[in-house]
């Protein structure tokens, strides 16, 4: 290459550089503009009551280890992946604020959580959700370097415009929940193991942060055995040492964050599976007893509602109507925005779902490239994760498959977009 061809590549790099950074820009503006107008959610105060754990794991972390602490507290510890907290608590000691005094009690009234310090203050709730939705607007920005990967920078920039513009990921990941955290992890291993010659330490890390965020996370898990297999079209040759690396990472930092498991940690872990299963098991009934269509059972109604909630269903803003009289007002404000709810009925959805379909099996024609081969593993993984294992009709339950669905819609179009370009081109020839 002379210079002048050097030149000219350069420049041409430039340009798209500098177009991404103005697009990833004006999508951070987007993204962050109206956090505070995201309609309120109970689980929210619970993280952030739950998210004084960062100060005791930094301080005396022994202190969590099973079968210690306030009861409360020792549930949330055994049931929920402990990465959202962490999160929220580094939120908050940024902005100078605490914790909620008390957790959100169902049974009692709002006026009540709210007499008992259980609902957050708006500077409270805001720093909570800063941390979390600054979290899922970095998972946008891996999705675009994955889509790159994937199918070049067009892809890129479409994967990630698609993710911050749609309603699920602009409600569910931009409040103070596991949703934001979910898909920074899934994000991030995708990230990972998309790479040319992923590193298993970080693959490690980031299935770990995955699984952490969320159990679900364990969908991945395929994916990133195969990408770390891989050398090429063949089996990389230390692939035993590669896996060993990744999973004595994931294995440490799980273990340095959920002190829960420190001192006893098979009790600690028969009692976590005990009062998961009790939880899960206490929610479907309560709901079986009200409103049966909450609880799918069998894998058809269990693709139903996945698939309803990707792509066809309205907001889903509550899960119950205990406080609708109280939440009515934000709701209807934020639904007042058309960008918030837009696409959501059976024909722009059925659009989305039948390119997300062409993108699959567009992606399907170029398996032998590693990145794309891990890209098809990860979906399926955690696709089929999520669909078997989701226990209620809870729309957020399904945000960790966003980064699938805009990978596959966006390599799609830019596939078809390279066709057109090189067809004109061609004719013109």
């Amino acid at each position: 290459m002379n210079l002048k061809d050097l030149l000219t590549a350069l420049k041409g790099r430039t340009k798209a550089i500098a177009l991404a950074a103005v697009l990833i820009s004006a999508g951070a503006l987007f993204w962050f503009a109206n956090i505070a107008a995201v309609p309120f959610h109970p689980d929210e105060s619970t993280e952030i009551y739950m998210s004084g754990d960062l100060k005791t794991l930094l301080r005396s972390p022994f202190g969590m280890a099973y079968p210690r602490g306030e009861k409360r507290r020792a549930h949330y510890r055994l049931v929920d992946a402990p990465l959202t907290r962490y999160a929220i608590g580094v939120g908050l000691a940024l902005a100078g604020e605490q914790p909620t005094k008390t957790d959100w009690d169902w049974s009692k009234t709002w006026q009540e959580n709210k007499r008992l310090g259980a609902l957050p203050s708006e500077r409270q709730l805001l720093a909570a959700r800063s941390a979390i939705a600054a979290l899922a607007f970095a998972s946008a920005v891996l999705i675009f370097a994955v889509g790159a990967r994937l199918g070049g920078l067009a892809a890129g920039l479409l994967a990630f415009a698609l993710v911050l513009l749609n309603p699920l990921a602009l409600l569910h990941a931009r409040r103070a929940m596991m949703e934001g955290t979910l898909l920074f992890g899934v994000a991030l291993t995708l990230w990972a193991i998309t790479a040319r010659n992923p590193k298993p330490w970080l693959v490690g890390l980031a299935f770990a942060i995955a699984v952490n965020a969320k159990p679900w996370g364990i969908g991945l898990l395929p994916a990133a055995a195969l990408a770390l297999a891989q050398d090429g079209s063949h089996i990389h040759k230390k692939a035993l040492h590669r896996w060993g690396i990744a999973l004595l990472t994931a294995m440490l930092v799980t273990f340095a964050l959920n002190p829960v498991f420190w001192k006893k940690p098979s009790q600690a872990t028969l009692a976590a599976l005990r009062e998961r299963f009790a939880t899960t098991a206490s929610q479907q009934k309560e709901y079986s007893a009200v409103a049966p269509f909450m609880v799918p059972k069998g894998l058809k109604a269990k693709s139903a509602v996945v698939l309803g909630h990707l792509y066809f269903a309205p907001l889903q803003f509550m899960e119950t109507g205990n406080y609708k009289h109280e939440l009515a007002p934000a709701i209807r404000a934020y639904e007042a925005n058309p960008l918030n709810r837009w696409g959501r009925n059976i024909t722009v959805g059925g659009l989305l779902f039948i390119l997300t379909l062409l993108g699959f099996l567009a992606m399907m024609t170029e398996f032998r490239r590693p990145p794309v081969l891990a890209t098809i593993i990860a979906t399926l993984g955690m696709g089929s994760t999520i669909t078997l294992a989701i226990p209620l009709n809870f729309q957020r339950y399904v945000v960790g498959l966003l980064p699938f669905v805009e990978l596959s819609i966006a390599f799609g179009l830019a596939l078809m977009l390279r066709r057109i370009r090189a067809n004109t081109e061609h004719k013109q020839a």
